[in-house]
């Protein structure tokens, strides 16, 4: 009996040293090679982590190894950026972050996650630092849980610019103007033989629309554009053209039948158009939007032997705009004289 008692007190002991040795076995071949390795980029720049905490799984939920390291005070330099709004791009695993942005006072001026930086309009050009942790909270089995932190400081230095929608444009049609980069508050102007040029406020600048008429002289024609720190030419080429051109009316009276089937379409995207006895009428509607502050530009209106060209662009709200919370179905409606050229919607 005691021999008895003697072998299973060794078979006990075996196998918890031959369980023990496993353990120990898998706990050391798991390395930091079960971490992430993909990182967060701000603009073209892959940010490196300053510290991180991960725990990762040797035995399903009974045995994890932790790899950590104590953020250090490591700010990685990323030098100048000119765009807008540079775009902070995270890995597939961050699930979850914080981040804070501070100005070159030490002002904080975005405190919380990667969203509110997404919708962060900088006020002027500068240095900012900022701060970001990026956590993986919930894993598939096997996969390592835990967070990276980064800190990365750069400088603004947003200039603004004009670019036209295209260089060249027909008589009786309409160029658009952008101007992006406007961090003083300045309003934009043009000189131009074209005509009056007007402009409103669109995401990341100002929109103008530079109407061409229909015996407006061919060839190149300048325009300079002032906002603020800003002048620039720019040169529209206007295209001859034997046919008649389209007059477009500044404001249009929607017949009640046309706004009736336009209500009935709103909710989707579509393009219509409808006749009357005088008048031509143009339609494109961009169907059901989340919120309000969008609105539509002109890009091209022109006619050609055979058909009328009618180009549009669905522009969405600025940064930091008031808008309304509710859906909005934004549309526009053109009115030109009555013709029986058909019309290509780009």
């Amino acid at each position: 009996m005691k021999k008895l008692l003697l072998w299973l007190v060794m078979v006990v002991v075996m196998l918890a040293v031959l369980l023990g040795g496993a353990g120990y076995a898998m706990y050391a071949m798991t390395g930091d090679d079960k971490l992430p390795t993909q990182h967060p980029t701000l603009g073209d720049t892959e940010l490196e982590p300053i510290g991180y905490d991960w725990s990762v799984p040797v035995l399903g939920n009974v045995l994890n190894r932790t790899f950590e390291q104590p953020s250090t005070l490591t700010v990685q330099k990323l030098g100048e950026m000119t765009e807008a709004a540079p775009e902070l791009v995270l890995p597939d695993w961050a699930q979850r972050t914080t981040l804070t942005l501070k100005d070159s006072t030490g002002s904080v001026v975005v405190q919380g996650d990667a969203a509110a930086f997404a919708m962060y309009a900088y006020p002027k050009n500068g240095s900012y630092e900022l701060t970001l942790t990026a956590y993986r909270n919930t894993a598939d089995p096997g996969d390592a849980t835990g967070w990276y932190r980064y800190c990365a400081s750069y400088t603004m230095n947003i200039q603004p610019k004009a670019v036209l929608s295209s260089e060249r444009v027909s008589q009786g049609g309409v160029a658009a103007l952008v101007i992006t980069g406007i961090l003083d508050g300045s309003e934009p102007t043009v000189e131009t033989d074209l005509g009056d040029v007007w402009f409103r406020p669109v995401t990341g600048g100002y929109m103008g629309y530079i109407p061409v008429t229909y015996n407006a002289e061919g060839g190149p024609h300048t325009l300079t554009v002032t906002c603020g720190s800003l002048t620039q030419e720019l040169t529209l080429n206007v295209m001859q053209s034997e046919a008649k051109t389209v007059d477009v009316a500044v404001e249009a009276d929607i017949p009640e039948e046309l706004q009736n089937d336009i209500e009935e379409k709103k909710a989707a995207d579509f393009k219509m158009t409808y006749k009357d006895s005088e008048f031509l009428y143009i339609v494109r509607g961009y169907g059901e939007q989340e919120t309000g502050g969008y609105s539509i530009c002109i890009r091209n209106l022109y006619l050609t032997s055979n058909a009328i060209i009618f180009d549009t662009e669905l522009i969405g709200p600025r940064k930091g705009e008031t808008i309304s919370k509710s859906p909005s179905y934004p549309y526009i409606v053109v009115k030109v004289e009555l013709r029986d050229e058909n019309v290509v919607f780009e």
